[in-house]
């Protein structure tokens, strides 16, 4: 009976809480900010979030006073199931203090060896004791991400010992002796919170606005060189104010990881390009640098010196290469790179055309060495007929075999390519077995999109397999066969014929009757000249 009337009072406690978390909409909206940081504290301590998003939007998960930080770092000791954080300080980038006193108590209070991704986009510089204490006790990331970040050089101590120094130093006298200033006696122990307010204020006094140095010392200390990176796929230095003593510094030191990103950093010329292209791996992303012809004469000798492929490579933005570094790095990537990107690099019709004109020669003359599979143009201009036919040509060869191909432009609305040009698309698609992604503009008229709709069903059928059906060796039916060369032939068109039903069944689940009927049509003949043996 006793242990009755203990667990009825906690069932009707339960009811009542229930009862006020389901709150009606209009009450709901007059505390949605504390009613959604309360969720997400609840969250974090039921180990239900994996990431911890602050300060992305003017709402309700944004931290706007230091009363919140309690809480926050009282359920992240108890959490383990985070594996991301990911901080966007634009609303409140003036009030830089809060800042500091956040990455400080997340810096404390997440679990050693717990998180996976970092991604701090700050506008700001921060101590740089706080970003090195971030990361020595990180050391399983596969992702960091920084934005917009620079930090102030600082002693090489921990923030709290900093602060327990600074507080023990002013109260201890000058006397050799080490005895205390009968003067100035032992103030009181201060709480937690003073003592984040005196670390703020003594990360300050560690240099002013003209000290501030870029992120990369920090790395090398705290990060790569105690070789906490072995995990470490994604590293992106973004706007990070980097030039190229901190790039070969870093270069130096770091594991070739999967994606390399140093976009916006307009200080780099090409040789801190170079090493960088040496060094990535997978991707790498040298958007924004305001890179001359020079420099892209170099990065496309580099890009051609390399070993082994890179799977993508972006040069958006960089507005100066011309003609000549632009002509300069088609004649190396294609045969490096996969995916290239050179949107919004103010690249004429002119040379637009010479891009697709060196393509179409490089797929007749090495069709089986090209490795570029996705280009993208962003920002490119065409629309006049000798642009439309270079991309007719280009299409029509099919090679190199182009799996994407981006040429639009969005601030230019004279640009559209007309009814008779897309026509001229929908005439050679048929012979073009690989283009399964197709973007340019084109007037969203009647008969445009439905000129469109017809390019479209090729490019869903290539999507579904249609390169299957390229000119290839005529397959042997294998009546002429014995013995194990027969089983060869017989697994040979058995799979041919698993292929073609895999396409029927990948069509059939696009949902579009053209293309489901122009497989059921060519079906027939196909499966008879693949028969068993």
């Amino acid at each position: 009976m006793d242990l009755l009337c203990i667990i009825a009072p906690e069932r009707s406690r339960r009811q009542q809480q229930q009862q006020q978390q389901s709150l009606s909409m209009e009450e709901m909206s007059s505390s949605s900010s504390m009613s959604h940081w309360d969720e997400v504290i609840s969250s974090l301590k039921r180990n239900e979030l994996i990431e911890l998003r602050l300060g992305w939007h003017e709402g309700s998960n944004l931290i706007t006073s230091s009363a919140r930080l309690p809480s926050l770092a009282k359920a992240l000791k108890a959490n383990t199931s985070l594996r991301k954080v990911s901080i966007g300080w634009h609303w409140m980038k003036h009030q830089r203090d809060l800042l500091y006193q956040m990455l400080f108590t997340l810096a404390e209070s997440i679990r050693p060896h717990q998180l996976q991704s970092i991604h701090l986009v700050l506008n700001n510089w921060i101590p740089a004791l706080v970003l090195s204490k971030f990361l020595l006790s990180q050391t399983s990331l596969s992702s960091l991400d920084l934005r917009a970040v620079t930090v102030k050089p600082a002693q090489k101590r921990i923030p709290g010992d900093t602060v327990r120094t600074v507080e023990s130093d002013s109260l201890r006298s000058t006397d050799s002796s080490g005895s205390q200033s009968k003067t100035r006696p032992r103030r009181p122990k201060r709480s937690k919170q003073q003592a984040i307010r005196r670390f703020r204020k003594v990360a300050d006094i560690h240099g002013s606005a003209e000290s501030v140095e870029t992120v990369v010392p920090v790395l090398l200390d705290s990060f790569f060189e105690n070789h906490q990176y072995q995990a470490l796929s994604v590293l992106r230095l973004e706007d990070c104010d980097l030039n190229d003593r901190s790039v070969l510094e870093l270069v130096e030191h770091i594991l070739p990881t999967s994606n390399l990103s140093v976009r916006g950093n307009r200080r780099l010329t090409n040789k801190a390009a170079c090493a960088l292209v040496e060094v990535a791996k997978a991707g790498l992303d040298m958007s924004l640098c305001d890179f001359s012809t020079d420099d892209c004469v170099a990065i496309a000798r580099a890009v051609g010196a390399r070993s082994e492929p890179l799977l993508e490579f972006s040069l958006c933005g960089n507005y100066r290469m011309e003609s000549e570094g632009l002509m300069a790095l088609l004649e190396t990537c294609p045969f490096i790179v996969a995916k290239l990107d050179f949107s919004y690099c103010d690249l004429s019709e002119i040379m637009t055309i010479q891009i697709f004109q060196t393509l179409s020669k490089m797929g007749r003359d090495y069709r089986n060495d090209i490795f570029l599979r996705h280009l993208t143009l962003h920002g490119c201009r065409i629309g006049s007929t000798d642009a439309t036919n270079a991309l007719v040509e280009l299409l029509k060869q099919n090679s190199p075999p182009l799996r994407s191909l981006v040429v639009n432009d969005d601030k230019n609305e004279r640009k559209y390519l007309s009814l008779n040009q897309m026509q001229q698309i929908v005439e050679v698609m048929p012979h073009n077995f690989e283009m399964e992604d197709l973007v340019f503009d084109y007037h969203r008229n009647i008969n445009q999109q439905q000129t469109w709709r017809e390019i479209d069903k090729w490019l869903r059928l290539n999507r579904a397999g249609r390169r299957l059906l390229l000119p290839t060796a005529k397959k042997n039916n294998g009546s002429d066969e014995t013995g194990s060369n027969r089983k060869v032939v017989e697994t040979a068109l058995k799979k041919d014929q698993d292929e073609w039903v895999a396409l029927l069944n990948a069509v059939k689940a696009e949902d579009n009757l053209d293309s489901i009927y122009w497989v059921v049509r060519n079906s027939t003949e196909r499966l008879e000249t693949t028969q068993y043996v």
